[in-house]
């Protein structure tokens, strides 16, 4: 007796499909350097694929995007952006205030009343130019010491202590409908952690938005611990935010 073929097509199971109902499962791309975007297609399929959230490694850091004083270049940052809404991906811009990557002309300010009015035309530009478009901004990166205490920086030295929350408030300002989150690594360790969890309540406390915190994980197989990385996100997800890592 002859049977009939019957040809079954079953539909690949991507990363994003089978975690879909949870949560968003994100990769880092790179405009610099080796030119993912322009070159790299089969690295584009994987992203396109198997994630359902992207983040430019560089391109709208600092030095790439503000390079001079008054000038901005966005093309990079374009291309990444144009590739999330392509492939229907949340787009997460990272950063709008960092110790790193900061051009020198930025520590050539020394007016404390011009420097922030830098800060906060860079944060309006970057913020209003991906208007729409980028989903969540990393406001504030890396912003503590190990043991919780800011981070001597040129943003803490020109503005003061409250600095984190002047970033804050200009961003709301310009896009009061994006997400805003603060992201900083080693928040396993107590004492750091506890030093974002007194940054996220005070901004909550003082009427300030923050929707979101980024656990920048760094991780090996050793360490840390299953049992400190649960902490962690119990103790970030008690302040009310949502919880990246």
């Amino acid at each position: 007796i002859s049977m009939p073929f019957l040809a079954c097509s079953q539909e690949k199971e991507t990363l994003k499909k089978k975690f879909a109902d949870y949560f968003l499962i994100g990769a880092t791309i790179n405009q610099e350097d080796y030119q993912i975007i322009d070159k790299d297609e089969k690295i584009l399929k994987i992203v396109s694929e198997d994630f359902s959230s992207v983040t430019p490694e560089n391109s709208m850091k600092w030095m790439h995007s503000h390079p001079e004083y008054s000038k901005f270049t966005f093309s990079n940052a374009q291309k990444i952006t144009d590739f999330a809404k392509d492939n229907d991906m949340y787009l997460l811009g990272h950063t709008l205030v960092w110790h790193n990557q900061v051009p020198e002309y930025v520590f050539e300010i020394n007016d404390k009343a011009k420097f922030n009015l830098h800060l906060k035309n860079h944060i309006f530009q970057m913020v209003t130019r991906f208007k729409g478009k980028v989903d969540m901004w990393d406001v504030v990166n890396e912003a503590l010491n190990d043991d919780g205490s800011l981070r001597e920086t040129v943003f803490l030295n020109m503005i003061g202590d409250d600095y984190i929350e002047k970033a804050f408030q200009y961003a709301n300002d310009s896009d009061p409908n994006v997400e805003l989150a603060y992201n900083d690594y080693n928040l396993w360790k107590p004492k750091k952690r506890k030093g974002a969890i007194k940054i996220i309540n005070s901004l909550k406390e003082k009427g300030i938005r923050i929707d979101a915190v980024g656990i920048q994980a760094h991780w090996d197989l050793h360490f840390p611990s299953i049992k400190e990385i649960e902490e962690t996100i119990v103790d970030l997800a008690a302040t009310g935010v949502d919880v990246m890592i």
